[in-house]
């Protein structure tokens, strides 16, 4: 809502300065100006719609990575030999249409599930249960991408005892998922792609990349601006790159 009231707020301030400019360089006056800078103003609009929207779509590449060893400490599981850290690639083939390069598998979603290997079980299935240890997640929730972990209802009552507050308050949401975190949504690909390029008619780049550095701190996320493409959780990193 408030950025939709700034967005008329520009508009109207375009269509004003249009009628000021053809009012005092054209000469024009009352509703000759008006209706001249009027055309002037909506002809700017449409043409920075139609940019928008006929940019051309550049394949690129998303990289999730998962942190196994942050995992284990936190969660209090034994480590397994390896690996301590592993990457998932996915690549965009339009702006709906991912390829799993682990998999070759394709999707209209990014998302990723991935079983956390563990030195020992972590569940001891009773009779007609089956064994499960923690599976990792990424994927698409209400308000940006959800990362976390898939586990046992039963084995998480009792194992959360051990845990440090932070993680023990964690409820289970529907499906026994624990989230640990989330990707806003717009950071992929729109803020990464456009690293070097301007995103609105109305503000430079940089303005809205500090609203993004403010946006994933709240969130957990860290980054290093030498290397803008890459941002880094407590449990996963994210990496873009041009194809």
């Amino acid at each position: 809502m408030r950025e939709t009231f700034f967005e008329y707020v520009r508009i109207a301030m375009l269509f004003t300065g249009a009628v000021a400019l053809v009012h005092f360089v054209g000469g024009f006056k009352g509703p000759q100006a008006i209706l001249l800078g009027g055309a002037f103003a909506i002809i700017a609009v449409w043409l920075h719609n139609l940019r928008q929207t006929l940019a051309a779509f550049k394949p690129y590449r998303i990289t999730i990575g998962i942190d196994y060893e942050a995992l284990w400490e936190d969660l209090k599981l034994i480590p397994a030999a390896e690996p301590k850290f592993e990457n998932f690639h996915f690549t965009a083939i339009t702006p709906a249409v991912f390829a799993r390069s682990d998999e070759s598998e394709y999707s209209q979603l990014l998302t990723l599930y991935k079983q956390v290997p563990c030195g020992a079980d972590t569940w001891l299935a009773g009779p007609g249960e089956f064994r499960s240890g923690p599976s990792f997640f990424f994927r698409p929730g209400r308000n940006g991408y959800q990362f976390g972990l898939h586990v046992q209802a039963e084995w998480w009552e009792h194992h959360r005892q051990q845990l440090t507050q932070a993680l023990s308050n964690h409820a289970l949401e529907y499906g026994n998922d624990l989230v640990l975190g989330v990707l806003p949504y717009g950071y992929i690909p729109e803020h990464v792609r456009r690293w070097n390029e301007p995103v609105s008619l109305w503000h430079p780049f940089d303005r809205k990349q500090r609203r993004w550095k403010k946006t994933l701190t709240q969130h957990g996320w860290s980054f290093n601006d030498d290397d803008p493409l890459y941002i880094r959780h407590r449990y996963s990193g994210i990496q873009y790159s041009d194809i």
